[in-house]
């Protein structure tokens, strides 16, 4: 019996060490997310072999860059809702006319690849006292349709794209948790 609960206590240690649930993930390129108890940070060799495991896009599409962190909410089914957050390598000022830029590359960008989406309904929040532009959507998936959102958030040298997808049915569930975590996101922190 000792021997088995000394297993236990090793395997608990082991998975603890391997991802982090429910906490704070600071980036050395100068963001902080935190986030609620069932969620967990993807470590850096568990997000290698998520974006090894993707499908490449298209030849004649835009290879966006990696993300530098997943984080996965509990499991629902066989789909488990997804945050992950890209720096795009320039600050950006938002206004009209940048937004219907950033509107319009996207929307070539799906149809390059040969996405299927609904209405892009765009909209604006607080992030760390900044003026944050997003968009939200729904897209076509072999079982359920998706509910996309992306905020752009400004920084001073860079700009934090922070993408949300979830289940159309289990949406409800976890945009509150979206929202929070991009509601209490840091940016231009020193790592």
């Amino acid at each position: 019996m000792r021997r088995f609960a000394v297993l236990l206590l090793f395997l608990a240690y082991s998975f603890a060490a391997i991802c982090a649930w429910g906490g704070e993930w600071t980036s050395p390129k100068g963001f902080t997310l935190t986030f609620p108890d069932g969620w967990k940070a993807l470590t850096d060799d568990q997000l290698n072999k998520v974006l090894a495991a993707q499908k490449p896009p298209a030849d004649n599409a835009p290879k966006p860059p990696p993300p530098e962190i997943i984080l996965v909410g509990p499991a629902q089914g066989n789909f488990t809702s997804q945050m992950n957050v890209t720096l795009i390598p320039q600050a950006i000022a938002f206004n009209a006319m940048i937004e219907g830029q950033i509107l319009g590359q996207f929307k070539a960008a799906v149809f390059t690849a040969g996405t299927k989406i609904g209405e892009v309904k765009t909209g604006h929040m607080d992030v760390d006292k900044r003026h944050a532009f997003s968009m939200a959507y729904e897209q076509e998936a072999p079982d359920d349709p998706v509910r996309c959102w992306k905020v752009y958030v400004p920084g001073a040298k860079q700009t934090y794209l922070v993408t949300c997808v979830a289940k159309k049915a289990q949406w409800e569930t976890v945009f509150p948790d979206f929202k929070k975590i991009i509601r209490e996101m840091r940016v231009d922190v020193k790592p």
